[in-house]
């Protein structure tokens, strides 16, 4: 007789992130039922061992019948990873509404009506942890969480909702800036280069920290099928990057030579913060905001991934100057550069 297979259910599984844990779960022989709004595109969905959910987190109602059904098929998720959630609003309340308030009703429902569930994966963000206000080591899970955002700040009271649960294991996974194939906000800077200008307002001694989807991913799932729980990590590559390091791989393989422009980053938090004033006169969200900017130009971002070693084994296969190179490269066959 054989083995039943392994299941997992995975908010925002439309996404960028969410349509990479798809596949790694094909990967692994692990049957993957995708989270999604019915309005959600399924442009990389398209594997027939694919099952969907209804998973509007600003749906209760809806949302509620999905999960409850979800619990009464032959193959009940196992595993959750709660990918989805609100990167942009029009301000604080948006935020916490959209990854504190709906993701605690949404731990309820798995909790009363998923009693298959095992370990839940929460994607949270180094926001929730805060950029270093030293640069003499990695940020570590001992220093303070100090988010700067309300992105950040509503991250945090997700994973405070998650760690009130006695009904499954948790990992929470605090990734910094997540790259690959298929994201869209990273592709803005190489388009600029591409066109001649090369922006720079990196502080001085500046050093950030980056995550490949692939790598992400892969650990994602050597966190589920671990025996560690309850548990929370800060998640990079484990490298200590310099801006002009990001830069200069891009000039190399695009083979382009920009105009170099220098903006102090105090000048740029300006422009933003009026950018942001204007905007909000007539309607407009922005996704760049004063607070953005300040976190974007802090000086650390880098983080100690030893204990991602030592629980997972964890090494990452694609570290920047293998992985943005292979971005490039599939932006450019997708036409998208």
């Amino acid at each position: 007789m054989s083995q039943q297979k392994k299941s997992v259910l995975i908010t925002g599984a439309s996404g960028f992130v969410g349509s990479h844990l798809i596949e790694e779960a094909l990967r692994r022989n692990i049957l993957p039922v995708a989270g999604v709004r019915k309005t959600s595109s399924k442009k990389y969905l398209v594997d027939p061992k694919i099952q969907f959910a209804f998973t509007d987190l600003d749906n209760r109602k809806e949302l509620e019948q999905s999960i409850k059904a979800l619990g009464q098929r032959a193959h009940a998720p196992e595993y959750v990873i709660h990918n989805a959630g609100t990167t942009k609003a029009k301000d604080e309340q948006g935020f916490i509404k959209g990854n504190a308030e709906n993701s605690g009703f949404f731990f309820d429902l798995i909790e009363e009506y998923l009693p298959s569930t095992r370990k839940v994966l929460f994607v949270s963000t180094l926001a929730a942890k805060g950029p270093a206000n030293f640069t003499n080591r990695p940020l570590n899970m001992e220093d303070e969480d100090r988010p700067g955002t309300p992105y950040g700040r509503s991250k945090l009271m997700g994973e405070d909702n998650l760690k009130k649960r006695n009904a499954y294991q948790h990992i929470i996974l605090r990734p910094t800036a997540i790259y690959g194939p298929r994201e869209t906000k990273m592709l803005q800077l190489p388009k600029i280069m591409k066109r001649g200008l090369e922006p720079d307002f990196a502080p001085s001694g500046q050093k950030v920290s980056f995550i490949h989807v692939y790598d992400f991913c892969r650990l994602a799932f050597d966190a589920l099928e671990s025996k560690h729980g309850n548990k929370t990590y800060l998640v990079t590559d484990g490298h200590a990057y310099e801006m002009s390091l990001y830069r200069s791989i891009i000039k190399e393989h695009l083979d382009i030579r920009p105009i170099r422009l220098r903006i102090p980053p105090r000048l740029l938090l300006e422009s933003v913060r009026w950018i942001n004033r204007l905007a909000k006169t007539t309607g407009q969200v922005m996704h760049t905001t004063p607070e953005k900017i300040m976190d974007v130009t802090a000086l650390n971002w880098t983080v100690d991934v030893q204990p991602l070693q030592a629980d997972f084994g964890f090494q990452a296969q694609y570290p920047l100057e293998k992985g943005l190179p292979h971005t490039l490269d599939w932006y450019r066959q997708k036409g998208w550069l």
